[in-house]
């Protein structure tokens, strides 16, 4: 996913930096490792791109990093003042729960509804699918039971 920071000088917007992180961490204060590079877009601002569940990013697929958010500082460059140059950004996985282009799986031992990143490759959210005891759904009959009685 792509996000972005907007840099200036006193007000102006400032190009031509090279943006660095200060630091990265999960919430557990844990450094993270393969941090994104920054391009910039124009006019002040740069990207930087994290690929949610990849391990080629400090959101790994594996463990438990990719369920953390991503606490972190993006730092401007010594061409700017201390109160322009460094950036807070909070980098929090919930927010693609409500992106467009999901993967939606249901799994039926015991019967789950996953929402997947968009190639289907990395659980991003799973729920089991309880009946009216709030026992796990086992079978098809059982959901169609549920469905067809009022």
């Amino acid at each position: 996913m792509l996000y972005f920071v907007y840099f200036s000088d006193a007000g102006v917007p400032k190009t031509g930096l090279t943006c660095t992180w200060e630091y990265l961490k999960d919430e557990d204060g844990s450094n993270t490792s393969n941090n994104p590079a920054f391009s910039e877009v124009g006019g002040g601002w740069y990207s930087f791109d994290i690929e949610y569940g990849s391990d080629s990013g400090p959101w790994e697929s594996t463990g438990s990093t990719h369920l953390k958010a991503l606490l972190g500082v993006i730092d401007g460059g010594s061409s700017l003042e201390d109160i322009d140059r460094y950036k807070p950004v909070c980098i929090n996985h919930y927010h693609l729960y409500t992106t467009a282009d999901k993967f939606v799986n249901i799994a039926t031992t015991p019967w789950s509804l996953e929402t997947r990143d968009p190639e289907g490759a990395v659980a991003l959210r799973s729920q089991n699918m309880l009946d009216t005891d709030g026992g796990n759904i086992t079978s098809a009959a059982s959901v169609l039971g549920r469905l067809t009685t009022t």
